[in-house]
């Protein structure tokens, strides 16, 4: 809500009563003042993009499927999410294509977190990486980080500030399922809350 006294005389209110704005979410608006606070274009820069502010990323892992969010002060917001079919491991062929197609799904999940913690600038903020997920996959994306990472100490495709921020700051946990309502369930696992406790 925007409270302000009115400038400009027009058919519904006349000049100098005030008068009580609604800002809905999704619909576009501009404000012009001439003089601009420091202070207060920091604080509408944050509330434009609310990850800016975050400290915690997370990445749910299933079968098929990865979600990755960032979660900042009271705002958890999802910046990605992967969906893959991935085929069945009946045969022999087939095993070796089901194989390919989980580590090409890895990859994938390893390229979209870099992604989402972009720009550089926001390295140094994420104090804690957490991978979850039910099963065996948050171990199998966490190998493939490690590989990603020891590519890029070879001249591959992730920078080095963002390896070492993606190295020291993981923590393994399990989640009941991919989806954004149990990063709030996770960020209170007994595993992770001693680690994001000193974060936003």
């Amino acid at each position: 809500r925007c409270r302000g006294k009115v400038c400009a005389e027009n058919e519904h209110v006349r000049v100098g009563s005030y008068h009580t704005l609604e800002l809905e979410l999704k619909r576009k608006f501009r404000i012009e003042k001439n003089e601009w606070d420091p202070l207060l274009l920091r604080r509408l820069e944050e509330a434009c993009d609310p990850t800016k502010n975050a400290d915690v990323a997370v990445l749910l892992v299933g079968e098929g499927t990865a979600l990755v969010a960032l979660v900042g002060g009271a705002v958890s917001t999802c910046r990605s999410r992967i969906e893959v079919a991935l085929p069945r491991k009946r045969g022999a062929g087939a095993l070796a294509g089901h194989e390919r197609a989980v580590a090409k799904f890895y990859e994938r999940c390893v390229e979209s977190l870099a992604r989402a913690l972009d720009p550089p600038e926001r390295w140094s903020d994420i104090r804690c990486l957490v991978i979850a997920g039910p099963g065996f996959h948050k171990e199998a994306v966490s190998s493939a980080l490690d590989a990603a990472c020891q590519d890029s100490t070879a001249g591959g495709a992730l920078p080095a500030p963002l390896v070492t921020c993606l190295r020291s700051r993981r923590i393994l946990a399990t989640a009941s399922s991919v989806a954004m309502r149990c990063v709030s369930d996770l960020l209170e696992d007994p595993v992770v809350a001693p680690r994001v406790a000193d974060t936003k």
